[in-house]
């Protein structure tokens, strides 16, 4: 590729968004100021975009994102490639050290011979109208990492491209909603970060494009912001833009629910848990092999759960739960013979009257506590002491949970022990066979006391608690603690 040379463009020759409607009218300011918008005209806002045409690498900003491919070398027939050679060979080194980008990751470099200081480069997702909400949530993350990293490395101004790209099947229009709403929301929580966010693009049906879309989430006037009340989307994402997990929508009910109201919906609830999740996505066309159809769509399902898996792990990391590690629900009583970890979950722990936002923060932090521990070999040992009348999620909650942690969780798991088995439980797991994979089922293995238990683990590695010695002694007969004590009773 043949390197031309540049004439600097800077930004104070551009025009800004706020700037840029000419006949600008109020007509309907009343109307519009007392209405509930999704996206109101924010004059301090619309001042920092800009909609530009032309060549990128002519941009005097501090930052320029790159959407490239997994190996980072770019695509030669592409912006990315352009760009890679006007920064110069003395990149190729630095974007060696990274050792790749996963789709919907950003990573940083130095710019090198270009007028911008810095370089995001991040990776697009392939589209398939199946996968549609992975694509978009996988999107949308490359966005807002990219954003993220700008912020975090103090680069106030920065030039974005299209990210989605044709060339993976990604529709235009789709691309270019989720691409600006997502800004849109990452300014209104870190407008101050930023004084110059360009949507650069190449073609006239790309300006075109941008020019209709831009409105709708950054409304120059009270005209356009009313226009775009009844234009939008109707799914417009949570308050970053991104999908909605579906896990908002659990329904909670008394354990177990009446199976049969739930069949004719569970594939349905599966794929909306499973496809909504942020941050590996779907690999490129060049580098999926030649595979039949059933597989390329596992691996594509697979792929998908890690996504949904990683947007849980994201939030989780985020919140504080102090509250929660003080219940005890999960711990690490200590290692087996062989060193590995012993998991314990006590049920009877869970909160005694769980509202649907309690099971949602305990998920969470399950997989904030599990992540670190699953990439080495471990046990989990659950005691469902006294949990017949306890109140347990859904059905389909249950089996849309299982789908990502038997992908995400099992290939280290070596034994799930289920201790004080109810026949409710049994039940349950008999209607969920055709759902869990022989894999996990040849894991599962019901332990009816403690007796049994202590003959696989020593007593001495499983700290548990005093509920749980009661309650196998009024099942089992087996005297575990002193008769003096208080005796268990059935809360």
């Amino acid at each position: 590729m043949e390197i031309t040379t540049l004439n600097k463009v800077s930004v104070s020759s551009l025009i800004p968004w706020n700037k840029s409607l000419v006949q600008s009218s109020n007509s309907v300011q009343q109307f519009v100021e007392n209405s509930l918008s999704r996206f109101p005209h924010r004059e301090d806002l619309n001042s920092k975009i800009y909609l530009w045409k032309g060549d990128i690498c002519s941009l005097d900003v501090d930052a320029l994102i790159v959407p490239s491919t997994e190996n980072l070398m770019g695509d030669k027939s592409s912006i990315s490639g352009r760009i890679l050679e006007q920064a110069g060979p003395e990149l190729i080194p630095e974007l060696e050290k990274l050792e790749g980008c996963k789709s919907s990751e950003a990573k940083i470099t130095a710019a090198y011979n270009l007028f911008a200081r810095s370089l995001i480069h991040t990776v697009g997702p392939r589209f398939q109208e199946k996968y549609q909400y992975a694509a978009e949530s996988a999107l949308h993350s490359c966005y807002r990492n990219s954003l993220q990293l700008l912020k975090e490395n103090k680069l106030v101004s920065c030039a974005i491209p299209p990210i989605y790209s044709i060339k993976r099947g990604y529709p235009p229009e789709n691309g270019v909603n989720i691409g600006i709403r997502t800004l849109r929301r990452f300014l209104e929580h870190f407008a101050d970060s930023f004084t110059t966010i360009i949507f650069c693009v190449e073609t006239n049906e790309e300006f075109e494009l941008y020019e209709k879309t831009l409105p709708l989430y950054f409304p120059r006037n009270y005209d356009e912001q009313f226009k775009a009340m009844s234009i939008l989307p109707s799914d417009t994402g949570d308050e970053w833009g991104d999908n909605i997990l579906e896990e908002r929508k659990i329904r909670i009910s008394a354990f177990p629910t009446p199976i049969q109201e739930e069949e004719s919906d569970e594939e349905e609830n599966i794929s909306e848990v499973v496809t909504s999740g942020l941050t590996q996505m779907m690999s490129s066309p060049q580098e999926l092999p030649k595979k039949g159809e059933e597989e390329i769509a596992s691996d594509l399902e697979r792929q998908e759960i890690e996504t949904a898996y990683a947007k849980y792990l994201q939030r989780a990391k985020q919140e504080n739960f102090e509250d929660i590690v003080k219940m005890n629900i999960i711990y690490q009583s200590g290692v087996d013979s062989q060193g590995n970890a012993i998991i314990v979950v006590i049920g009877r722990n869970l909160p005694g009257d769980p509202t649907e936002k309690d099971f949602e923060r305990i998920l969470l932090y399950i997989f904030k506590f599990m992540d670190p521990i699953v990439n080495a070999k471990y046990s989990l040992v659950y005691f469902h002491s006294s949990m017949s009348n306890r109140t347990l999620p859904d059905f389909s909650w249950l089996k849309s949970v299982y789908t990502i942690l038997d992908k995400k969780y099992s290939r280290n798991l070596l034994k799930l022990y289920i201790v004080h088995p109810t026949f409710w439980m049994k039940i349950f797991f008999t209607f969920m066979s055709p759902f869990l994979s022989q894999n996990f089922q040849n894991r599962m293995q019901y332990v009816a006391g403690l007796r049994s238990l202590f003959a696989i683990f020593t007593q001495d590695k499983l700290n548990l608690p005093q509920l749980v010695y009661r309650y196998d002694q009024l099942e089992n007969g087996v005297q575990w603690i002193d008769s003096r004590q208080q005796p268990y009773t059935e809360l």
